[in-house]
């Protein structure tokens, strides 16, 4: 029997990363580079935790994009990051070599730090408390 897919996305620490983390060593910090370098070149993915960012936020932020998505495409085209040509907006991969594998996905890209390099014109104005 195979084990749900939740127990099997590997889990990471990043307040480890942090040398103003109270449980921060630089063992505890090897410890968890060396789980990140494999739960990326097995599991391609991993659920960071540490982050100090509350659940309550993480789901705002999960609605605003489920909301997002479900948009007409006409509506997230509004957004497209081949309006400016750059890496940010919604859209797919951007085509860097005719080697890479693409992965057709659709996502919205934003840049939220530096807040002087927001690009504010590709952030959804639907739904309306997105940003």
């Amino acid at each position: 029997m195979r084990r749900p897919l939740a127990d099997q996305i590997p889990i990471i620490d990043i307040s480890l990363f942090s040398l103003s983390s109270l449980e921060y060593s630089e063992q505890a910090e090897n410890h968890e580079l060396h789980k990140l370098k494999t739960a990326l070149s097995s599991a391609g993915c991993f659920q960071a935790i540490g982050h100090g960012i509350s659940d309550s936020f993480l789901d705002k932020v999960r609605e605003a994009a489920k909301q997002f998505f479900a948009l007409p495409v006409e509506e997230k085209q509004k957004y497209s990051r081949a309006l400016d040509g750059g890496s940010e907006g919604y859209g797919n991969d951007v085509i860097v070599s005719e080697k890479q594998v693409l992965d057709w996905y659709y996502r919205l890209t934003l840049r939220v730090f530096p807040q002087d390099q927001r690009r504010l014109h590709l952030w959804p104005q639907n739904p309306n408390y997105f940003g």
